[in-house]
């Protein structure tokens, strides 16, 4: 099954998350791989100040943005302790998009609200990914690569099929200690914040999944 990205669209859209923060030029480095591959896209970022490592944070700031999202956006996801070992890159196609990021639970949140995965897909093939792939910057060497690819019609399908049931889910839970000295657990850190949101998307919402 292809990744169905609609050709008609005039300037498709790569969207990203990460935890690279704004004082490196990572983030520049994955856009500039994208528009290299692509240069018709529209990029936009979600965010890339979740605090590093923090999975769940950024599972529930994708789940926040993924509904507004024009249909066929693709978000590129880069929040992965476990970089280039354990977290295997995917490619999830839902009903309205194609998530690309680490197998690691922080794209199961987003897809299962989107009516779940209708495939999914190891990133594996190396014409999806640039010549040479550093082992610790996934997000510029196979993800943003791997985005604009889908968005100029390469089929997922050219990569391997990944069983949906054997994604990694977020689990809930009490608020984590982390290294930096903060606590985890998204829904405190955004309480406040979501005091002012409309009904729809409050965390609490009963028509829809969160963390």
């Amino acid at each position: 099954m292809k990744c169905l990205i609609n050709r008609n669209m005039l300037c498709p859209i790569i969207a990203l998350l990460s935890d690279f923060g704004l004082n490196d030029s990572y983030v520049a480095e994955m856009k500039t791989a994208i528009l290299s591959l692509s240069s018709g896209v529209q990029i936009i970022d979600i965010s890339h100040q979740v605090e590093k490592f923090d999975v769940r944070t950024g599972a529930f700031l994708l789940a926040c943005a993924a509904p507004y999202f024009p249909e066929d956006t693709i978000p590129v996801v880069v929040v992965d302790p476990g970089v280039g070992t354990v977290s295997p890159p995917i490619i999830i196609q839902t009903r309205n998009a194609c998530y690309v990021g680490p197998d690691n639970g922080v794209l199961a949140l987003a897809a299962r609200n989107d009516d779940g995965p209708r495939s999914v897909h190891k990133i594996n093939v190396r014409k999806l990914m640039l010549p040479n792939v550093s082992s610790t910057f996934h997000g510029r060497d196979v993800f943003a690569p791997a985005a604009a690819r889908l968005a100029n019609g390469t089929r997922s399908a050219n990569s391997d099929p990944k069983s949906a049931r054997s994604m990694p889910h977020i689990r809930t839970g009490h608020p984590e200690a982390r290294d930096t000295g903060r606590r985890g657990n998204p829904h405190r850190r955004f309480r406040q914040h979501n005091n002012k949101l409309p009904a729809e998307r409050h965390p609490t919402c009963k028509n829809r999944t969160y963390i």
